[in-house]
Parts: C-alpha cells; structure tokens; sequence
C-alpha cells in the first residue's frame, strides 16, 4: 500500500508539474521502488500503470532528476504519506 501511495504521489507531482508549464522537476522519493520504476515500469500496480505511463510521457519534455533520499532525511513527506495511507477516501 506504501509503494502504491509513493507512485501515486510522483504522478501528481509530474501531472501537476505538467499542468503549471515546469519544465524542471527534481523528483526525491524515500521509496528505492520508485526510483526503479522510472526504469522498470512493470512494477508499478497495474491500477496505477496506465496513468503512470502517461505521466512518463509528459517528463519527455521536461528535464527530470530523479533521485532517492533516506526517510530520515524527509521527515515532512514521510509523515504525509503516512497520513495519506490512513485516509478512507480520496482528497
């Protein structure tokens, strides 16, 4: 449930990134797994692969740096993410 809430958290931050014209996104992810599913996508839920594959499309245009930083060091995004996994509904 972790991993799929990390992904999905990539793909709003590059939909929305998309949506205001940024052409520079520095992408951290605390998830090893997500840093890999920029090279693998076949690890990415099949729920959340469609819209995954899109929003790889639109980073064609974009420079994107994607990189993994330790839990530890993003206290503030772990904790969201924690929060965002007890939440019964979409918000």
């Amino acid at each position: 449930m972790r991993f799929f809430a990390e992904t999905f958290a990539a793909v709003i931050a590059i939909e929305t990134a998309c949506e205001k014209g940024w052409r520079n996104l520095w992408l951290e992810c605390d998830s090893m797994l997500v840093v890999q599913a920029f090279k693998n996508e076949n690890i990415v839920s099949w729920t959340l692969r469609n819209r995954w594959k899109n929003a790889i499309i639109k980073t064609r245009d974009m420079n994107l740096v994607v990189g993994h930083i330790y839990r530890e060091g993003n206290t503030c995004a772990d904790r969201l993410t924690s929060h965002g996994i007890r939440l019964q509904n979409f918000c």
